[in-house]
């Protein structure tokens, strides 16, 4: 079956199917209508799985870790592709996966979830604006985590403490450790603020 006639296929069994939505996906992730579907590579296989889940114009798009094993240019195909949905179809998009840094750009909400219960669940904006690295030298001897610690880490003489909802109140608490020692603030990228709250998720499990 080649890219063209597993998409005709589809069509055929979904009574919403868009033929011209379908047609603006193949274009925009550089599908080949003429290739055999089991001589395409795993990238392009999955930018043809997005056409095909996607060409009936859905409400609610379901992906479970879309960016696995796709090549760089795939990639940054698949993130257009959401993004695309999200503002021109105005679907509702519920993804599951650990590549938060660049997934993160079409979220607006991230929940993090152990063994099935919601953790923490916040506006993606409020993760990366509000979540500070404090990095303590000397590494003091006792330490009490404020409420806002997320990740407490010791590293080459430092204990790094990763807070959420940064405020100066919050570093105050902190500069109590070491009133006498140098604290200086971090700011992290989405990926580095969801790796934190991940490390913790799991030292507690």
């Amino acid at each position: 079956m080649t890219v063209g006639s597993a998409i005709e296929y589809v069509a055929q069994l979904q009574p919403h199917f868009d033929a011209r939505w379908s047609d603006e996906l193949v274009a925009l992730l550089a599908l080949d209508r003429t290739k055999r579907v089991r001589a395409l590579s795993r990238g392009m296989q999955a930018r043809l799985a997005f056409v095909l889940g996607l060409s009936h114009r859905p409400g609610l798009v379901l992906l479970d870790e879309p960016l696995l094993g796709v090549d760089a240019v795939s990639h940054d195909a698949v993130l257009e592709t959401l993004a695309r949905i999200r503002n021109e179809l105005g679907a509702s998009i519920v993804i599951a996966s650990h590549a938060l840094g660049d997934l993160a750009r079409v979220t607006d909400r991230i929940a993090f979830i152990d063994r099935g219960r919601v953790i923490e669940e916040c506006a993606t904006d409020e993760i990366v604006a509000g979540t500070k690295r404090l990095v303590l030298r000397p590494e003091p001897h006792r330490f009490t985590p404020p409420p806002e610690t997320v990740h407490v880490a010791r590293r080459d003489g430092a204990l790094i403490v990763t807070v959420r909802g940064f405020t100066r109140e919050v570093f105050d608490r902190v500069r109590g450790a070491v009133p006498n020692g140098q604290i200086d603030v971090v700011d992290l990228t989405i990926a580095e603020a969801c790796a934190d709250r991940m490390r913790a998720m799991e030292v507690t499990a």
